[in-house]
């Protein structure tokens, strides 16, 4: 089966605007991909690419004042079955977890 993937947002900014975007096909797929994932810019944006700590693939990019609107399309190969479902998990009040857990929580807050 192949899926359809993509996305078109634009944002608006009164000045020129430092901005990260975590908006890559998460690289544990990338092998799945058909063809290039490569996200458009308008107005044209130089954006260079990094790699944080859990692997996944950031732009870097300094939105110009104004509308800048970023999209990409991509077609990505999967087997169609659902995902695994752990009908043992629980929902642990945030109170409660543990503080190595923490760190993958803190990224939420620019959010």
């Amino acid at each position: 089966m192949q899926i359809r993937a993509g996305y078109d947002i634009t944002f608006t900014t009164p000045q020129r605007t430092p901005m990260i975007v975590m908006l890559h096909i998460h690289p544990s797929r990338f092998a799945d991909l058909v063809g290039p994932e490569t996200i458009n810019s308008d107005p044209a944006t130089p954006i260079s690419y990094y790699r944080d700590r859990f692997g996944n693939q950031c732009g870097r990019l300094v939105a110009p004042a104004g509308r800048l609107r970023l999209s990409c399309r991509a077609i990505v190969r999967d087997h169609g079955r659902p995902d695994a479902v752990v009908p043992t998990a629980e929902q642990i009040a945030v109170e409660k977890l543990p503080d190595e857990c923490l760190v993958y929580l803190m990224g939420s807050r620019y959010c």
